[in-house]
């Protein structure tokens, strides 16, 4: 969380990339068809995450992410 925004920075093959997310306008929800990926999206972008994460502890992180949303 930077300010008013939820970051995520993404890395892979080498490249590594940055998206910011209005904190009061993200939403937190689960990527159809991904396997249990969790999808941030907002302001008409979207990132998966939790792709180096057991299945069984995605839910858990996107809970944690929704609760420091709703901290900060």
């Amino acid at each position: 969380m930077v300010e008013n925004a939820l970051v995520v920075e993404l890395e892979s093959g080498g490249s590594a990339s940055r998206v910011e997310f209005n904190k009061f306008w993200v939403q937190i929800g689960a990527v159809a068809g991904a396997r249990g990926l969790i999808e941030v999206s907002g302001s008409g972008r979207s990132v998966a995450i939790g792709r180096h994460l057991r299945p069984e502890m995605r839910p858990q992180l996107a809970r944690e992410i929704k609760f420091a949303l709703q901290s900060a």
